[in-house]
């Protein structure tokens, strides 16, 4: 009878193992296999880091395998598991990686494909074809956003951290990062409290590195550099959290405080504010 070696990572972030019962199928070009269960005798299996392998027996040929089905049922408690890959050596010492890279929660099955990069008109199977469908239905149903006015997108449609994807989830790690910065801004905060109590507002960002001396944070730094750019600017609205309030500007505003003497240093190509705001781009947030 055929035997395949089937090698399992699981990721190495905090809580990503698993004691959860994890069945195995195989679908190839000649049938599918019975789920087998992978579980080694006196053995904590799909521990946090670990890369497991074990031997499936299927009984009869089952041709080029395209696909790979993974089944979680639990085993005592619920508990996440995130799954890196899985390596599969067929009986003729062929290596055939399927990616996973993502949390399989409570129970039930996922089915993953080779990791070839293919785009939808090289699948020539139907199973293949099928797979592409309902993964991508999966994912529009995963991943959506709550209208502001009709066609006009507003945020993702989720209240709170708790109702986004277990994926897009901060990790524990980011959890625990935030704690620990909050409760450093407290205690900058409660120390140069008295430093700053007659200081009725910040001037410059040399003001706030004063407040928050021991918090490194790379995103920060970064905006504090580039703020002034344009393209920071334009990443700021597109990103934030309403990308939709951002337009072109084919006038100036009526209140605009804002002549042209003003901001002769920036007009580079010797136009008026108008003109330049005539000739574009120019976008108003």
């Amino acid at each position: 009878m055929p035997s395949y070696t089937v090698t399992v990572a699981t990721g190495s972030q905090w809580f990503a193992g698993t004691d959860d019962y994890i069945y195995l199928s195989l679908v190839g070009s000649a049938g599918c296999s019975e789920k087998h269960l992978l579980d080694k005798p006196f053995y904590n299996d799909f521990e946090r880091g670990a890369v497991d392998s074990y031997d499936v027996t299927v009984d009869e040929e089952l041709g080029d395998i395209h696909l790979v089905k993974i089944e979680k049922r639990k085993y005592w408690l619920h508990d996440d598991w995130y799954l890196k890959y899985i390596t599969l050596k067929t009986p003729s010492g062929d290596y055939v990686e399927f990616p996973c890279y993502r949390w399989i929660t409570g129970e039930g099955e996922i089915v993953l494909r080779d990791g070839r990069a293919k785009l939808a008109r090289d699948d020539q199977i139907h199973i293949l074809k099928q797979h592409r469908r309902k993964e991508l239905e999966t994912r529009q149903k995963q991943y959506r956003w709550t209208e502001w006015n009709p066609g006009f997108p507003l945020s993702i449609d989720a209240k709170c951290h708790k109702d986004l994807p277990r994926d897009i989830q901060f990790d524990s790690e980011k959890g625990v990062d935030f704690v620990l910065n909050y409760s450093k801004a407290m205690e900058n905060l409660f120390i140069n409290r008295f430093m700053h109590m007659f200081q009725s507002s910040w001037n410059d960002f040399a003001d706030f590195e004063k407040i928050f001396v021991k918090i490194s944070n790379t995103i920060s730094e970064r905006v504090m550099n580039h703020w002034q750019e344009d393209l920071m600017f334009g990443y700021q609205f597109l990103n934030g959290c309403n990308p939709v309030l951002i337009r072109r500007c084919t006038k100036l505003p009526e209140k605009l405080p804002v002549t042209t003497e003003m901001v002769e240093c920036s007009l580079e190509r010797q136009l008026t504010l108008e003109e330049e705001v005539e000739v574009g781009p120019r976008w108003l947030g």
